[in-house]
């Protein structure tokens, strides 16, 4: 059988169990709108939470670099590579008061290069059982232990981490996760690692530019300092690109041992010159601008006026996060539940640990029933999106018409 009769029939599998993707044409018209297949829709896929991808200073950034050079044309870690990466990472460490900070290609590539180049035999990692796919395959490929806890439970990390036997531990979590929308706490999680002496890294992918003071991030807002803090400059920046901010010679380790980083390309000049100017802009007063709007998330423990914990509106008004059970079922997350994400039932040691894979997949009706409710609520948002459009619209033209007859009277 050749690759191409495997991936035929793969795909096949795919499409019987509705779990194949299409391909489908997304223009972007300068006023903003989104325009699929030539049709008007609401985006709900979109992840310029600032809206900056098409500002006008980002755009002169681009057009101003690629004049020059398209590409970079060489690796990071070259003696000869452009200064734009580093005036990148300046700023990035000058906005989170950081002492250092060091750029990669994509969100994917810091994931994975810095649990990578930090984790190892000696080191048992302890992992969100929601964790992006990039955290998941950067634990898996650290050749450390891994131990899975439930979802935002505290106490199960707790106990997992007393059971370690004395060896380095890493916790990693995100702040915002992506997908269910709730917020991690991030000083409890503080608590609990530090009363053991475990390294904490935390992926603010989604928060950054959007949450915290200045848009620093939900550790920012409740005086967290994490070991090491992993970022994107493809959603709220409005760029592209990722990186880690830490100390000086925490960077200086993933600039000579990051796999994903000394054996890459590095980022386009004019990426990196838009991604300074996005930073710039979201750091500034542009960017408080953007973000002083109405359902904006409070982060747990974040001082200041009160605000709602999660995103709020008719679609999505759901109970606090963290009261809800974690994946797979079992006791709330107060109590002492070690069961994976997939539904499987952890060793008998109790401590959550699995064997190769790590982390447990949603299973296939976990996955359906999720996708047909984000499905069913995107649905019903457009409908109602198009409804109030035609509406608008019929408003329009009968306002044109009788302003026609007026005319035509007179």
């Amino acid at each position: 059988m050749t690759l191409d009769d495997d991936a035929s029939a793969r795909l096949a599998a795919l499409a019987a169990a509705g779990l194949r993707r299409s391909r489908r044409e997304r223009q972007a018209p300068l006023d903003g709108g989104t325009v699929v297949d030539g049709e008007p829709v609401v985006d709900f896929a979109s992840n310029d939470y600032l809206g900056l991808s098409a500002h006008p200073a980002l755009a002169a950034c681009r057009a101003r670099r690629s004049r020059r050079s398209a590409s970079a044309a060489r690796r990071r870690a070259s003696s000869s590579a452009t200064a734009r990466p580093a005036t990148l990472e300046q700023a990035l460490a000058r906005w989170l008061g950081a002492p250092a900070a060091q750029s990669f290609g994509s969100g994917y590539a810091a994931n994975v290069g810095a649990l990578t180049t930090f984790g190892g035999a000696d080191t048992v990692i302890f992992s969100d059982a929601l964790n992006h796919a990039s955290l998941i395959d950067g634990c898996r490929l650290a050749r450390a232990e891994v131990v899975v806890y439930p979802h935002g439970n505290l106490a199960a990390l707790d106990a997992g981490l007393r059971a370690r036997g004395g060896r380095r531990a890493l916790v990693v979590s995100e702040t915002l996760f992506s997908m269910d929308g709730d917020i991690v706490d991030v000083a409890a999680l503080d608590r609990v690692r530090r009363a053991h002496g475990a390294a904490l890294v935390l992926d603010e992918a989604h928060a950054l530019g959007v949450l915290g003071p200045g848009g620093r991030g939900v550790a920012a807002s409740v005086g967290v300092v994490p070991d090491l803090l992993l970022g994107t400059l493809g959603k709220a920046f409005g760029a592209a690109g990722a990186f880690a901010v830490g100390g000086v010679a925490t960077c200086e380790l993933l600039w000579n041992q990051a796999r994903s980083l000394v054996f890459s390309t590095a980022l386009p000049p004019m990426v990196a010159a838009a991604a300074t100017a996005g930073v710039e802009l979201a750091a500034g007063p542009e960017g408080e601008r953007r973000r002083e709007r109405p359902g904006r998330p409070r982060c747990p423990g974040a001082r200041g006026p009160a605000r709602p914990r999660r995103w709020r509106s008719r679609l999505a008004d759901r109970a606090d996060p963290h009261r809800r059970r974690p994946p797979g079922g079992g006791a709330r997350r107060g109590a002492a539940s070690t069961r994976p994400a997939g539904g499987r039932d952890p060793p008998a040691d109790g401590a959550g640990r699995h064997s190769a894979p790590a982390h447990q997949p949603l299973g296939r009706a976990q996955r359906r029933r999720r996708s047909s409710s984000s499905s069913r609520r995107c649905a019903d948002a457009a409908a109602a999106a198009a409804a109030a459009a035609a509406a608008a619209a019929a408003a329009r033209r009968g306002s044109r018409s009788r302003s026609r007859g007026c005319a035509g009277a007179s």
